[in-house]
């Protein structure tokens, strides 16, 4: 197997992971990537997508091989206006004043390295697209806005994953998210207030009579945002929340929709206010089986490069979900992130170099 050059892939992070680039703030990522395919004559495509770009480097194949899609997204969550990356002799962390961005840039760092190993190297491979999205974090926007039909790629790793490298998630959940608007009716809160009805107190309601937190080992939900009210002194006539729902089983997530829906309309009658309920899904689940040959594939590329393979379920949902429902089969694999979305987040330096001989083993098991 063609050698990983430890110190230019932590040389490519340490880089990317100092550029600030917030959701559809990609924008200096994504020169740094289409600097590195110029360079080595690389095929490098943009693809609009919102106020971004989606991107990639196509590697021509040289062998009869499927043609692999790989996958990781540039933009990262805040605080991230200001990086100072640092490190030790045993990974990378920050000044504890923003985050270290290791999600994903850690996967981009890895497929630049393993981009490097097999540009060099001359081994047999098929066709290969590295496709690097954005607005991941804000709800799988780059992946959602990609033309499928500009890979013929009908398997792909996904690299967004914490814990040990190696880990492989073979479930992640369905989601949906629904906003609620509520319409009392104003008043004066010192002078007439038995003539108003309070858009407040009804949602009050409503969030304490809904189920909270974890349903069960499969099923969350949570409400997240609420905007209301105009001043102290008026009975507040209109009133939003948030909510999302979450489940690895599709029948617990449409029961809990149900009855949430249910619970809305039953306060919202009894209090006499309007309700308008939108809901919208994020994304659907999936559940791959450990006989598939997406897992064969990489438990052969485990072995290769010496990792013990591992496999888990999530709660949360990734490029992988959208890759899956749109028919490519899709495995999100993990690049040793820790403490990711914190300013305490940092990564190994091992997993760094285990993640790139991870890619590169994934196109010679192939």
């Amino acid at each position: 197997m063609p050698e990983i050059k430890k110190e230019r892939v932590e040389k490519y992070f340490k880089e990317l992971a100092s550029i600030s680039s917030p959701s559809w703030e990609e924008g200096k990522v994504i020169s740094y990537i289409e600097n590195f395919a110029k360079k080595r004559k690389l095929t490098f495509k943009k693809f609009p997508c919102g106020k971004s770009f989606n991107v990639m480097i196509s590697l021509k194949g040289n062998s009869g091989n499927d043609p692999l899609l790989f996958a990781a997204h540039t933009d990262t969550v805040t605080p991230c206006d200001s990086i100072k990356v640092m490190e030790d002799s045993k990974r990378f962390f920050t000044d504890g004043k923003s985050i270290l961005g290791g999600d994903d840039k850690a996967a981009v760092a890895a497929f630049l390295e393993a981009i490097d190993v097999m540009y060099k190297s001359g081994e047999k491979h098929g066709d290969i697209d590295f496709l690097f999205t954005c607005a991941e974090e804000v709800g799988l926007c780059g992946m959602k806005g990609f033309d499928i039909k500009n890979t013929r790629a009908k398997k792909a790793f996904v690299f967004d994953s914490d814990g040990a490298v190696g880990s492989a998630t073979v479930a992640a959940p369905y989601q949906i998210v629904m906003q609620i608007s509520l319409k009392g009716k104003a008043a004066h809160a010192g002078m007439e207030p038995e003539k108003g009805i309070s858009a407040i107190y009804a949602a009050a309601e409503i969030i304490n009579s809904l189920p909270q937190g974890r349903i069960d080992s499969e099923t969350t939900t949570n409400v997240g945002k609420i905007n209301g009210g105009t001043a102290n002194n008026i009975v507040t006539e209109n009133l939003t929340f948030e909510l999302e729902c979450r489940s690895l089983d599709k029948k617990k997530l449409d029961a809990l929709t149900a009855k949430i829906v249910s619970v809305i309309k039953s306060v919202s009658s009894k209090r006499k206010i309007k309700a308008l309920i939108s809901t919208d899904r994020e994304y659907s689940g999936y559940s791959i089986s450990r006989n598939d040959s997406i897992i064969s594939h990489f438990e052969r590329a485990a072995a290769l490069c010496k990792i013990k393979p591992s496999y888990k379920k999530s709660g949360g949902g990734s490029d992988t979900n959208i890759l899956n429902e749109r028919k490519i089969k899709a495995l999100n694999l993990s690049v040793g992130m820790t403490k990711v979305h914190t300013t305490d987040e940092f990564i190994m330096k091992t997993d760094l170099h285990k993640s790139a001989a991870m890619v590169v083993s994934l196109i010679l098991s192939n």
